[in-house]
């Protein structure tokens, strides 16, 4: 169907259709009843962008088995009926239900959409940015309210952590200094570690001695504003200082 812009009511209901394609948008339709069809997929012009003023749409006992969940945004539609569809992910209770209390459910699967989008895109950027820092040797994690690392590449020499969620525990795990696990080639050339603004003071106080013998190339160490209430036990320290000499630059 085509140039239905001054169309202000359609009734196609009780009919044998599978499909209801509309091209172009529908500005003045108010009205649309396509019910008792056989209809399996939404016509997406019937959304807000292209229906902006439809108040009733009576979709019901139809074979949709899900609804754009950009419906939810039609702040003209008042009348909305979809039962007799096989809507397994819109619980009964709602279709009965009002029409706002529908669209509200409606708007919150676009926005858990949204969400799941962009943490695919974060996904997707985080992993660039490890394979860059195979051959940079530079890894900034930071600002990215990580509770534990990634799997990281070897050969790092710059790592920033800063401003996450991370515990002494999950970062020496991500690390591959934590107790049980053997020798790590992700720390091994490492020699810039900032982990300011995290959690690193809990449960555990004798972090920095492990981390300075855990990366032998440890140059620069930045925990600033941490929970830190003890940088070490004295007996760590006394075990540490017989292995190799401290670092040149220590911020906490």
């Amino acid at each position: 169907l085509a140039g239905l812009e001054a169309l202000d009511t359609l009734s196609v209901a009780s009919n044998r259709l599978s499909t209801l394609t509309i091209e172009g948008v529908l500005p003045r339709i108010s009205t649309m009843l396509a019910s008792s069809n056989q209809l399996s997929d939404f016509p997406r012009a019937l959304l807000p962008e292209c229906a902006p003023v439809l108040c009733t749409l009576d979709l019901s006992n139809n074979s949709l088995t899900s609804i754009p969940p950009e419906l939810g945004l039609g702040t003209a539609l008042k009348r909305l009926t979809l039962i007799g569809n096989s809507l397994r992910s819109i619980r009964p209770e709602l279709l009965r239900g009002s029409v706002e209390a529908l669209k509200k459910f409606l708007r919150s699967r676009m926005e858990g959409l949204e969400r799941e989008e962009a943490s695919a895109v974060a996904q997707d950027d985080l992993a660039v940015e490890l394979r860059s820092a195979t051959a940079t040797h530079e890894l900034s994690l930071e600002g990215r309210g990580l509770k534990q690392l990634p799997c990281l590449p070897e050969g790092l020499q710059t790592l920033r952590l800063s401003t996450n969620d991370l515990t002494a525990d999950s970062m020496l795990m991500g690390l591959g200094l934590a107790h049980g696990q053997g020798p790590s080639a992700v720390s091994a050339d490492l020699c810039k570690l900032s982990a300011a603004q995290n959690r690193l003071g809990e449960g555990l106080n004798d972090l920095l001695p492990r981390l300075l013998d855990g990366l032998p190339e440890l140059r620069e160490i930045d925990l600033a504003n941490n929970r830190i209430t003890c940088i070490g036990a004295s007996a760590a320290w006394d075990w540490f200082m017989g292995r190799r000499s401290a670092p040149s630059h220590l911020g906490y």
